[in-house]
């Protein structure tokens, strides 16, 4: 291995979603303390906005993605003829199948693929024999090409039976392009290891890594406050037709129902994703307009609206007795402060993520019967009956599962690059 290594991170469409932002900063501070004399490079596709995001972090550089430059024949209607039957008929190059330029892989010693999702099936794709062209394959087997290695890290994947054609494709990626696979929960490290897979380990999310700095602020004696994170993107998932405006009303009933029902006397709203430019994956105009709501029937809330990004929201997440979190990031961020956090879930890797935190999913709310049923009274009397025992295990927990995350580097260390410590 070269004294002086490349690493690239290569994946996600920018850290306006603070679980990306807090794997970028994960991995990079993790590189940089394991191998001083590397550099950690962040390719952008938001190249503006996540420069600034990232400026405080002195472990990696942020460099753009650019679009790849084509010749005049291969603008032609000949030339792009050309390149769709070599696509077609499987002769072309890897970097054929893409439009982004990737010369910066010639420089590149470690391709590392983030993005805990990316791998898995759109709604477009859960059907037999659909289309399945995923960028980070193609850009995988660049870097292959060029003799680096290839890693995934807090990736979860699968099932992918609904598509057998998308199955074989990643499967096969899985086994011949990538050197390890470093996975999130058991869920997913049992179904790759069932279908042959062996390149893989488990290991917290890389975002656990990042705890916070400061002592939390948990105590009785405080305004008792309940942290509420929503995600407009996650009612697409519940089958549910409702609209944008009719999901701001139920959510709102429901942050009611639990203030009512926990004596608790506020509501700070954690947004998680801030994409001023997509209302449908926003969390902070959906947010706004239920604080709207909750102000207009009498309740007491504030919204974190700064934008602070992962590390900077702790400061909100700690004023919280206990967490309620739609972006599973948004849940790991309130389990490295410490909180006492429930996982609203709509998709199963929350699941996953729950039990791998508290051993069991005694913490999760479905949001399709959260939003049918409401919520249980009962629950949260039990619920916050509970909370001190549940802080004292989430504070001792938080650091096993810190340090779970910054053993993924010496696996790397051992299984990829074959030293020992």
């Amino acid at each position: 291995m070269k004294t002086s290594m490349h690493v690239f991170l290569y994946g996600i469409n920018g850290v306006y979603n603070y679980g990306c932002e807090a794997t970028v900063r994960s991995i990079a501070c993790q590189f940089k303390k394991k191998y001083p004399n590397c550099t950690v490079v962040y390719k952008s596709f938001n190249f503006e906005s996540d420069k600034i995001a990232l400026a405080d972090c002195q472990d990696v550089v942020v460099s753009p993605i650019k679009r790849k430059t084509f010749s005049a024949f291969r603008k032609s209607l000949i030339g792009r003829g050309i390149a769709f039957l070599r696509r077609k008929l499987g002769i072309a190059k890897p970097d054929e199948y893409l439009n982004i330029d990737t010369e910066w892989l010639k420089e590149c010693d470690v391709l590392v693929i983030i993005g805990g999702d990316i791998f898995n099936l759109m709604s477009t794709q859960e059907h037999q024999n659909a289309k399945y062209n995923n960028d980070r394959i193609w850009v995988s087997k660049v870097a292959k090409a060029n003799d680096a290695k290839v890693l995934l890290w807090g990736i979860s994947a699968g099932p992918f039976e609904s598509n057998p054609k998308a199955k074989r494709i990643v499967i096969d990626y899985f086994i011949n392009d990538v050197d390890l696979l470093i996975v999130r929960e058991e869920k997913t490290r049992d179904y790759l290891m069932k279908n042959g897979v062996t390149k893989i380990v488990l290991r917290a999310d890389p975002a656990f890594f990042m705890k916070t700095k400061s002592e939390c602020n948990y105590s009785p004696n405080n305004i008792r406050s309940v942290g509420i994170n929503l995600s407009p993107l996650a009612n697409r998932y519940l089958g549910i037709d409702h609209s944008y405006e009719e999901w701001v009303e139920v959510w709102t009933e429901r942050i009611e129902q639990i203030l009512n029902f926990s004596g608790f006397r506020k509501a700070i709203l954690l947004p998680h994703v801030v994409k001023n430019d997509d209302l449908i994956d926003d969390d902070l105009s959906y947010l706004q307009k239920i604080q709207r709501e909750l102000t207009k029937d009498g309740y007491d809330s504030e919204i974190v609206s700064s934008n602070p990004g992962f590390m900077g929201i702790k400061t909100n997440i700690e004023q919280c007795d206990i967490v309620f979190s739609a972006r599973m990031h948004g849940a790991v961020n309130a389990v490295t402060c410490a909180v006492p956090t429930v996982f609203l879930v709509y998709s199963s890797k929350a699941v996953g993520m729950c039990k791998f935190v508290y051993g069991k999913t005694d913490m999760v709310l479905d949001m399709k019967e959260l939003a049918i049923s409401g919520v249980q009274e009962d629950w949260i009397i039990s619920l916050i009956g509970l909370l001190p025992q549940v802080k004292q295990f989430i504070e001792l927990r938080s650091v096993e599962l810190s340090n779970d995350a910054g053993q993924a580097i010496e696996d790397i260390q051992k299984k990829v690059f074959m030293e020992d410590k």
